[in-house]
């Protein structure tokens, strides 16, 4: 087996780029969820029977 077909390992400075750059998205993904939860609960109607207008949240049918 070529052992030029590996990947080298990345660096440390690397490493904690990534990690940062991961953490950046989650906790955008996580703002994000948050405000759209926020606007469906807070929108008229929310909360009364499925009454809720377009993109609100509604029970199951």
């Amino acid at each position: 087996m070529n052992a030029d077909n590996f990947a080298t390992p990345l660096s440390s400075t690397e490493l904690r780029n990534i990690r940062r750059q991961a953490e950046a998205l989650r906790a955008a993904y996580l703002r994000s969820l948050f405000r759209r939860l926020a606007a469906a609960f807070s929108r008229p109607g929310a909360g009364t029977n499925g009454a809720a207008t377009n993109g609100g949240l509604t029970a199951a049918r």
